[in-house]
């Protein structure tokens, strides 16, 4: 989908689900850690649903949710996100 979009240049690292095992696995957001050379403190996973924020979770990163999606904010709040989003384009400067 990234050569599809033409959107390459706008991601430092990547990993698919074909690449680890499945969310709310953490090896996903391990590998990226490992490939940017940055550790879980310093990163955050923003996330549509429980497996996404759920991950981040079990990699012990920071996440945030987003209220539009696959899961309701009631749902994602299940994972301690540090907040809900209702427009990442406007609030996310206020979490990073």
């Amino acid at each position: 989908m990234i050569a599809k979009t033409n959107t390459s240049t706008l991601f430092n690292a990547t990993v698919c689900a074909d690449e680890a095992n499945s969310k709310p696995d953490p090896l996903m957001i391990r590998q990226l850690l490992d490939k940017l050379s940055i550790s879980a403190d310093q990163a955050i996973m923003i996330g549509d649903s429980i497996y996404d924020l759920e991950m981040a979770a079990n990699a012990g990163v920071d996440s945030l949710g987003v209220s539009y999606g696959v899961h309701s904010a009631e749902l994602l709040m299940q994972a301690r996100p540090k907040a809900i989003l209702n427009c990442l384009a406007t609030e996310l400067d206020s979490y990073i």
